[in-house]
């Protein structure tokens, strides 16, 4: 009797673990999505594919993309890896013999799950056909792309949330709140205030209260589309002030970072820069020209993903 008890008190805690490891409900009625997202073919260069999974349940592991000329040959298979944008997998395939401009390929693509299988077909019943661009029609195209992003992805206003380490400065620890306005698929203009306590001050900036308010007028320029690249380098030029009540001291500096896509309207921003400011421009002390620097991360709220293929 005692050993049928115990057995069924395995089996009801056995079963209790199960139902505990289960992912959430909403998990499960959202379901897995696929799509590729935006391509441009150029001749005589490796294609760049990238399979964008919505995958609320962490299932999927990787992606097989397979390509081939629309008019010769065999399916050609790539294993898709996963890249820092979660969800999205990336690979790098080309044809032997390349394609010629003009031609036509067709890709598809298999999503397979981290416990093997398959998750997801793309392209198995109608693949995607892509053109094989000349050097020319491969920037016309780039162009009209970038003007898409910016009618579709338009967006008038940017939030910046995040923290910043700065040496240097009336203070060294500083919350960031900033509003940006997108002038164009690669241009903002940004505004915002820094704030801190003023501890561990140089010696140069003993006078001032105890909080340092910091104000701040950046133009960022992004190397690439972030729409188009969840790993978008980008430069700052930055026009500050500290008011440290009555301390002021404004400056001038550029912040060099990375954007990296978060999904969901959301990225990750990470800069490293400097200033050279002038110290007790106005307020107690003595007037001069000094240096802070730091490291600044951010999460940027926005609609860049406005634009990407469905």
């Amino acid at each position: 009797m005692e050993t049928r008890a115990g057995g069924r008190s395995g089996w009801l805690v056995l079963g209790l673990l199960t139902i505990l490891s289960l992912p959430p409900a909403e998990a499960w009625g959202a379901g897995l999505a696929a799509r590729f997202r935006p391509l441009i073919a150029r001749e005589a260069s490796p294609l760049v594919i990238e399979v964008e999974v919505d995958d609320p349940m962490g299932a999927s592991a990787s992606a097989v993309v397979e390509i081939k000329s629309k008019d010769r040959g065999e399916w050609a298979s790539f294993t898709a890896e996963p890249t820092d944008v979660s969800g999205v997998y990336r690979c790098t395939a080309q044809l032997s013999p390349p394609p010629v401009a003009g031609e036509l390929v067709l890709i598809r693509a298999r999503v397979l799950g981290a416990r093997g299988g398959i998750l997801l077909e793309l392209g198995q019943d109608e693949a995607l056909e892509v053109e094989i661009l000349s050097d020319a029609r491969y920037l016309e195209a780039e162009k009209l792309l970038t003007r898409k992003v910016e009618s579709e992805g338009k967006l008038d206003l940017i939030a910046y949330v995040g923290v910043e380490g700065r040496l240097g400065s009336g203070a060294r620890a500083r919350g960031v709140v900033s509003i940006g306005a997108r002038l164009s698929a690669k241009q903002e203009l940004v505004l915002g205030v820094a704030v801190g306590p003023a501890f561990e001050r140089p010696s140069s900036l003993s006078a001032g209260g105890p909080i340092v308010l910091g104000v701040e007028a950046a133009y960022r320029a992004y190397t690439v589309v972030p729409l188009l690249s969840g790993f978008a380098p980008f430069v700052d030029v930055v026009l500050s002030s500290d008011f440290r009540l009555p301390g002021f001291d404004p400056g001038l500096g550029a912040r060099l970072g990375v954007s990296i896509d978060l999904s969901l309207d959301a990225r990750l921003d990470l800069a490293l820069g400097g200033a050279a400011q002038i110290f007790n421009a106005a307020g107690g002390g003595e007037t001069t020209l000094g240096f802070s620097g730091g490291l600044r991360t951010t999460l940027r709220f926005g609609s860049f993903g406005e634009g990407k293929a469905k």
